[in-house]
């Protein structure tokens, strides 16, 4: 799966980021919806089933957190907070919720794809069966000790 097959969910209500990101990611061959509000986020992610989603958590129709929970009632989606929120306690919150990783603000753009490109790969590998080799009448022994 090529990184033109992700479809990256933003959630932010910032148009200057939204902007500078959907560019960024755009330009790196994911495709990208941005929203600035958490309920049109919730009703996108349950109709269209993103394959990361990346959420602020300072939302003006409601807190981020509320985003990550209710999503987490039906999906295992990987979920990267992107917040300006530095204390310890927030970020805690954020990962109880169910968040995969915390980024704060100011962040490095490069840095950002190369966090969902990581955790895209690893959805890629959990969805892949599992290899088995059969070796026909090849027996092992094994000893402990």
């Amino acid at each position: 799966m090529t990184d033109a097959m992700h479809r990256i969910l933003l959630v932010e209500d910032d148009l200057a980021i939204c902007e500078v990101l959907q560019g960024l990611f755009e330009s790196n061959g994911f495709r990208v919806a941005a929203l600035g509000t958490c309920r049109q986020a919730i009703t996108y992610a349950q109709q269209q089933r993103p394959d990361a989603c990346i959420v602020d958590l300072g939302l003006p129709d409601m807190d981020g957190l509320h985003f990550i929970q209710q999503v987490r009632t039906w999906s295992a989606v990987p979920i990267v907070v992107l917040t300006a929120r530095t204390q310890e306690p927030q970020r805690l919150a954020a990962f109880e919720a169910g968040a995969d990783d915390y980024i704060l603000k100011p962040f490095s753009g490069l840095e950002l794809i190369a966090r969902v490109r990581a955790i895209t790969r690893s959805l890629m590998r959990r969805g892949q069966p599992e290899a088995l080799l059969r070796l026909a009448g090849w027996k092992s022994t094994w000893r402990s000790g």
